[in-house]
């Protein structure tokens, strides 16, 4: 059985008369492509009347929820057909993340997932949870309820969200490039997550983007700093061409970076053609067209007359080959640049 969290438990079965049929192949199909439940067949009569059945049938047998879900198949089921009804009814309708879960999360159908944080230790944990999962009935198909347990400290961290804030919730999408991620403002309450939801997907809800604070030290050194609060200013609105590295702290990689960076930073620090700049991607978040970050370093070159179109630096990370290509964007060195690079 495929395991959710202590009892919650399901399987997937399929009843077929005569087990050789189209449909059942088709179950078939659809078990041998889907690693992620346990598949069983039967033509058994004594199993068709325990599940209450009438006719061939894929039924997912749960501990939890209503317990279990069935989709009638004839000779035109096919196998994805089956599996689009497993992935949409399989799983609980409020799941907690876990390891074991992770997959079947990240890895499945939905692509919107609206993610409540919460303390189980917490007074108002049985109500508040017992409420997202009521509404979850509503949009199953459409969006995965998730309940994120505090002792993810990291995913907390990851979100910019503290023990203190709790409860709350984040509505994530998954749907383009990324991630963009949506705060629900206000109480968790019936209305107001309905509202949110549904202005969501009306496109009247903009991204909450994390943002490290200014400070006047970012324009100190030859490579600026920008945060997410300045990236509008300092990348897109400025008239100068902007290189722009995506690092992470901790990245190995970009620490082996860093140098060559500051060097390429000292090279152009008179330039009036272009910005060499750096943003911690962990503390602070973006939404431009273009812009896709799953890894570090990555690195952008925002053209002066085009800041909607960035070009993704694909060379190698050794400073010849960075101030080589901003050569051929048109970039001049600085007077003060050495001659021989």
């Amino acid at each position: 059985m495929t395991t959710f969290k202590g009892t919650q438990e399901a399987v997937v079965v399929g009843y077929f008369a005569d087990a050789t049929s189209s449909a059942a192949k088709a179950f078939l199909e659809a078990a041998a492509s889907d690693d992620s439940y346990s598949f069983a067949i039967t033509s058994s009569e004594e199993v068709k009347s325990h599940l209450s059945l009438t006719s061939d049938s894929v039924v997912i047998v749960k501990d939890y929820d209503e317990r279990q879900s069935v989709l009638a198949v004839s000779a035109a089921t096919t196998d994805t057909e089956v599996l689009e009804f497993i992935h949409k009814n399989g799983l609980p309708l409020l799941i907690e993340f876990s390891e074991s879960t992770g997959k079947l999360i990240f890895n499945g159908p939905y692509k919107v997932h609206f993610i409540t944080f919460l303390d189980d230790r917490a007074s108002y944990f049985t109500e508040t949870s017992n409420l997202v999962r009521d509404l979850a009935k509503e949009y199953r198909g459409k969006v995965l309820f998730i309940y994120m347990p505090a002792s993810k400290t990291q995913i907390l961290e990851y979100f910019g969200i503290s023990a203190s804030d709790l409860p709350k919730s984040v509505l994530a999408d998954m749907r383009g490039e990324g991630m963009k991620k949506f705060n629900l403002a206000g109480d968790i309450s019936a209305d107001n997550i309905k509202t949110f939801i549904d202005e969501f997907f009306a496109g009247k809800v903009k991204p909450s983007l994390k943002s490290a604070e200014p400070s006047a030290k970012d324009d100190s050194d030859p490579v600026k700093v920008i945060v997410g609060k300045t990236f509008a200013d300092k990348v897109v609105k400025t008239n100068k061409n902007v290189l722009l590295e995506f690092y992470a702290p901790w990245c190995g990689h970009c620490k082996t970076l860093a140098p060559k960076w500051d060097e390429v930073g000292e090279i152009f620090e008179n330039s009036d053609q272009v910005v060499i700049a750096k943003i911690d991607a962990v503390a602070n978040e973006i939404d431009h067209p273009g812009v896709s970050v799953s890894g570090f370093p990555t690195i952008y070159f925002f053209p002066a007359d085009d800041k909607s179109s960035p070009v993704k630096y694909e060379g190698k990370r050794e400073v010849q080959d960075i101030v080589k290509f901003l050569k051929e964007n048109g970039i001049s060195q600085s007077a003060s640049s050495s001659d021989e690079l």
